[in-house]
């Protein structure tokens, strides 16, 4: 059962991550924020076009693998809630009348 979990997790993760960095890839920016971009490069070293480019990939990418598996977390995060309202556990003292008589 563990393993369905962990594959429902890992596929949900890689298909938000890919939509959120779709959305993130479709920005047009400013120039305000293509100003902010050159300047948060060059404090990598990174100068250039190119290098600019691959910076911003990078950190959107990332950008949005966190927020991905924050999405992820949270979701199960309430799954896990809705599941224990559901199924609450036996209270001490509840158990089986037929044993230990």
């Amino acid at each position: 059962m563990k393993v369905r979990r962990y594959a429902a997790n890992t596929v949900a993760t890689i298909a938000a991550w890919f939509g959120i960095a779709k959305i993130f890839g479709s920005i047009n920016f400013s120039d305000a924020a293509t100003n902010i971009l050159v300047s948060a490069a060059a404090l990598f070293g990174q100068y250039g076009d190119e290098n600019i480019e691959d910076f911003y990939f990078l950190a959107s990418a990332l950008v949005a693998l966190f927020l991905a598996i924050l999405i992820v977390w949270a979701a199960n995060v309430l799954v896990n809630r809705m599941t224990k309202k559901a199924n609450p556990p036996a209270q001490k003292g509840q158990g089986n009348p037929s044993h230990g008589m």
